[in-house]
């Protein structure tokens, strides 16, 4: 086993975490940050950038533990390479987090659906003799439901595609 391999930074990784506080593991999303540089090393031998990111690495992770201790720039570095390496996964790679889809869907669904919602009371307000100023506010409410539904059903869909094509981090 190579010094600079995915298992040696991945048994270095699981060392620091047994003397972790499991609630410092989540706020830290160490576990997260070891599946982004499990892909990041898979791509470093065809990827310059993934290259780049595995050089970065080591140095954050020997100190994961001490998250709470350390200046707070190192704590933002650390912050910001995992968003840089899961944005580049994301739009290099074509690598997407579990549930992705839902989220994005659902809140293009809501949006859609509000002003979809909103465009239907406006016309029939516009059309009616006598409107009543109720309709506005039930078909916006009905408009963001059946937005919702139909994002999340679509996100639903589009990650269980992409978890089927192991494309899911």
């Amino acid at each position: 086993m190579k010094p600079d391999s995915f298992s040696h930074l991945e048994e270095m990784l699981n060392t620091r975490m047994k003397q972790m506080n499991p609630r410092e593991i989540r706020y830290w999303q160490v576990k997260r940050f070891m599946e982004l540089t499990r892909h990041i090393y898979r791509f470093s031998s065809e990827c310059s950038e993934c290259l780049k990111f595995r050089t970065e690495i080591p140095s954050l992770a020997g100190g994961v533990d001490r998250l709470f201790e350390v200046a707070a720039s190192e704590r933002i570095r650390y912050e910001q390479l995992s968003d840089e390496m899961l944005k580049h996964l994301r739009h290099r790679h074509g690598l997407y987090t579990k549930k992705h889809f839902i989220t994005t869907y659902s809140v293009l669904g809501m949006m859609g659906g509000v002003i979809g919602g909103a465009l239907v009371a406006w016309m029939i307000q516009s059309m009616a003799s006598e409107p009543p100023l109720h309709i506005f506010r039930y078909a916006v409410l009905l408009g963001w439901l059946a937005g919702l539904v139909t994002g999340r059903i679509t996100g639903y869909r589009k990650d269980r595609k992409v978890e089927r094509e192991g494309r899911q981090i």
